[in-house]
């Protein structure tokens, strides 16, 4: 069977079928197709075998699991099931023991493999059961019952994958007569706890699709006809694409491709790569029947589609060998890049001071960490990417040059400058907040004269020292010069900048920095004197350690997207807790459905209780001894 790349011709109306989504265009990616298995019943759900790397199918229209060798399938699990334990919770009225313990396989969809070789089945269909088939050798027939927190004849999970850790992913989609129907993203941990990812009413997701290494997650959803690239450990997307209309499946080659299924309008589908660096999808095949599923090898340079009309399976090809560069890294990379994640050690000009502070042990890497954890008792043993991750910073130690052409004279004019700021761009408050704001700027003239950062209390007779409680300090630590932070977005060149400004409110000079962390070159700063003329400088920061950024400039997870996922719990809950009547869920596609109800909302405590809006940054004590220790050190010695 041959499926060859649609002509020039076919491509000049694309945009016209494709309702004015991403532009199509042809690739260049030269494939060799062919039949892996026919005569298939309804052949769904694709998985690779953990051992014999063969291809193993969910028949739907046989409801049973094949395997695929030399073209032939082999029914793997059948009919009758044995079904093990179901736990008391799961059972209903509508979802009674009968239903747990049916010995059919009903439609199974999506398959996987789980970190044991365990074969893991989500039936298709509102109400399908996840089985889990710890042993298709000896007990293939032998299957576990997987709950999930929404149980109900109309909730159906789409798809299931499983990371090398354990952990099971999960789109399902409610459809439910009588309501509003809604998709969900979820995950269950080791701990069998589910977590949730993303939701959202008339979302109806695609398949979730795991890199091979479990640290990537790409999620689609067809209503929006978005895609979103996540970076698990950090659980927040890290690249979207939207306009791919007719988005159906999605898989990933081993370079971290991603190859997406879509329907078209004539009712023919294509496989096309989709790339969040790009303006327009790539076609690699068209003219394909219904596809059923796609499925990457993460060993070799090809795929594998479903056609359930057709009754088989296609194995393609890639004729050349795809790079060993991983653009899911490349994509983190650029990521961390953007949201200014910090180094991987502490910059050499900031860790004594963190040190003296006599709060936090700095270290560079967890060895240092576990070393140095039983031997420091009384400070928290952080690593910088740690303690920024709860108490964001930006700090510099530059050195001046005054740029005579575009200031005054200046009789005694600056040679350095340090600065730092904790929690850049919010507010400080003793009991609202978590983390306070605040910062703190140093100069130094050529002849020895400094100008540092005072406090309003101390200005006002209140002393602040180590013993001071922080619920008995003052409502604000307003610093003079009055400190304030701006985060400037470059449109042309899609490049950030930042404002900081320490202003004397009329009672001293005015200090502005405008910082370039791609351009230092463009760095400057401004002084507004009292008599109302000008000094301009540029400046540069120090030389620093390379793992410590090379540079004595730190800008540290000032932008960094809050995280979106809630724990749910080992148990299923009442399906009404997304209609949450307080803040919006962080989620992409999630939305305050109570807006759309008729009737006051009322949750039962149990419930409510799980579903709690988890606050962005720990309670912790640390930050706020942080900041307190700095503002008493900060003026006997800086950097």
């Amino acid at each position: 069977m041959n499926h060859i790349l649609r002509s020039t011709v076919c491509l000049m109306l694309l945009s016209i079928i494709t309702n004015a989504g991403m532009r199509l265009e042809r690739s260049n990616v030269q494939l060799r197709v062919d039949t892996l298995a026919a005569n298939l019943k309804e052949p769904i759900g694709l998985a690779i075998h953990p051992v014999t790397r063969d291809v193993v199918v969910a028949e739907k229209g046989a409801g049973q699991i094949s395997i695929l060798v030399n073209k032939k399938s082999y029914g793997i699990v059948y009919p009758p099931l044995s079904i093990g334990d179901v736990p008391n919770y799961a059972i209903t009225i509508k979802r009674n023991r009968a239903f747990w313990n049916s010995e059919s396989l009903k439609a199974p969809e999506s398959i996987c493999f789980d970190n044991d070789g365990a074969l893991l089945v989500a039936e298709g269909g509102g109400g399908g059961r996840i089985l889990k088939f710890a042993d298709i050798e000896g007990e293939p027939n032998a299957a576990d019952i997987i709950t999930t927190p929404w149980e109900s004849k109309y909730h159906g999970t789409s798809s299931i994958q499983s990371n090398p850790e354990g952990d099971i992913y999960t789109t399902a989609i409610k459809l439910d007569p009588d309501g509003l129907p809604f998709g969900n993203v979820l995950k269950r941990d080791k701990n069998n706890d589910w977590w949730l990812i993303d939701y959202g009413p008339f979302a109806n997701f695609s398949n979730v699709l795991l890199s091979p290494d479990g640290e990537f997650a790409i999620i689609g959803e067809r209503r929006s006809a978005d895609i979103h690239w996540y970076d698990l450990n950090l659980k927040t997307p890290i690249a979207a694409i939207e306009g791919v209309n007719g988005l159906r499946h999605m898989t990933m080659l081993k370079d971290g491709t991603v190859l997406a299924a879509l329907e078209r309008k004539d009712k023919t589908w294509s496989i096309v790569e989709v790339d969040p660096g790009q303006l327009f999808l790539a076609e690699w095949i068209g003219g394909l029947s219904t596809v059923g599923a796609l499925l990457g090898d993460d060993k070799k340079s090809a795929f594998y589609v479903s056609l359930p009309e057709e009754g088989k399976v296609l194995r393609i090809r890639l004729k050349e060998e795809l790079p060993k560069a991983n653009k899911l890294m490349a994509l983190r990379k650029e990521f961390e890049k953007e949201k200014f994640f910090p180094p991987l050690e502490w910059p050499e000009f900031l860790k004594p001071f963190i040190e003296r502070l006599n709060v936090v042990q700095p270290v560079n890497s967890r060895l240092d960490k576990m070393a140095e954890t039983g031997r420091s008792k009384n400070r928290e043993v952080l690593t910088l990417g740690e303690f920024a991750k709860n108490l964001p910073i930006i700090a510099g130690k530059l050195t001046a040059e005054l740029i005579e052409d575009k200031s005054v004279k200046a009789e005694d004019p600056i040679k350095e400058v340090h600065f730092i700021m904790f929690a850049p761009d919010s507010d400080l408050r003793v009991k609202d907040n978590l983390v306070p704001s605040m910062g703190l700027f140093f100069v130094e003239h050529e002849s020895g004269k400094t100008h540092t950062t005072q406090f309003m209390h101390d200005m006002m007779g209140v002393s602040l020292s180590e013993d001071s409680d922080w619920d008995e300090m003052p409502y604000a630590l307003m610093t003079f010069p009055y400190a304030d932070f701006i985060e400037q977005h470059m449109k042309t060149s899609n490049k950030k900048s930042f404002r900081i400004a320490y202003h004397g409110m009329g009672l001293g000079k005015d200090y502005f920095l405008e910082i370039h962390p791609e351009h230092p070159e463009k760095n400057i700063m401004q002084i507004n004197n009292i008599n109302k003329t000008t000094e301009v400088y540029g400046i540069t920061p120090f030389k620093d350690a390379a793992n410590g950024g090379g540079q004595a400039l730190l800008i540290a997870n000032i932008d960094l997207t809050k995280e979106g996922w809630y724990k749910i719990g080992p148990y299923p809950v009442a399906n009404s807790v997304i209609l949450e009547q307080t803040e919006p869920m962080n989620f992409k596609h999630g939305i305050k459905l109570h807006e759309f109800a008729s009737d006051d909302i009322i949750l039962e405590d149990s419930v409510a209780e799980n579903f709690k809006k988890r606050k962005h940054r720990q309670d912790l004590d640390w930050p706020r001894k942080v900041v307190r220790q700095a503002a008493m050190a900060w003026g006997e010695e800086q950097f």
